[in-house]
């Protein structure tokens, strides 16, 4: 959506609308909105039993307070001093997706070692070193493109670091994702 209805629908806009008594008014997008909608479309891309992974972890644990309680209860028996939650993935969140994915990697060991013990077969097939692999791929990709939403959260920002930001988001995307060769922050 982007907020179409400001800026679009023709001399009707509200920024259209700004302009003719402003002319020297700026209109900028919401960026981190952007990156938001950037993110949840490269999840959608993934592959859907990778992303159902993270989903059906967190509605495990979401659904039942016994199953927090005795998944707590386990990391403190395998030995862990602060054991932590698996936290909920919440779609209308923004970063929701990056925060219960890193939690979740960052409890991969604890949480595939109750599942051993507490799981069924498709929930002890989640932690597959192909899917192990999978998710810490997909991390990486979104927590890039989490620091980019969260940079344009700031207030008071300059014209001149959002151009900078965008420039090195599409550098690193190109790089990273596309593989395109030779982009040179001159070329965009």
């Amino acid at each position: 959506d982007h907020a179409s209805n400001m800026i679009s629908a023709g001399d009707k806009g509200l920024s259209n609308r700004l302009k003719s008594d402003f002319p020297h008014i700026f209109v900028t997008h919401d960026y981190a909105h952007s990156y938001n909608l950037i993110l949840k479309e490269g999840i959608s891309r993934f592959p859907s039993e990778l992303v159902a992974i993270v989903t059906d972890l967190c509605n495990y644990f979401a659904a039942s307070p016994q199953r927090k309680s005795r998944f707590i209860e386990f990391q403190l028996s395998i030995g862990m001093e602060k054991p932590l939650e698996i936290l909920s993935w919440i779609r209308t969140r923004w970063l929701s997706f990056r925060d219960a994915l890193d939690r979740i990697l960052t409890l991969i060991t604890p949480v595939s070692l109750y599942f051993d013990q507490h799981g069924n077969k498709r929930q002890k097939d989640y932690f597959a070193d192909a899917n192990i692999v999978s998710l810490h791929v997909l991390s990486c990709l979104v927590n890039k493109i989490g620091h980019y939403i969260e940079y344009f959260e700031h207030e008071e920002l300059t014209n001149e670091a959002i151009a900078r930001k965008i420039r090195e988001s599409v550098i690193i995307v190109s790089d990273l994702v596309l593989n395109l060769p030779d982009v040179e922050m001159t070329a965009i």
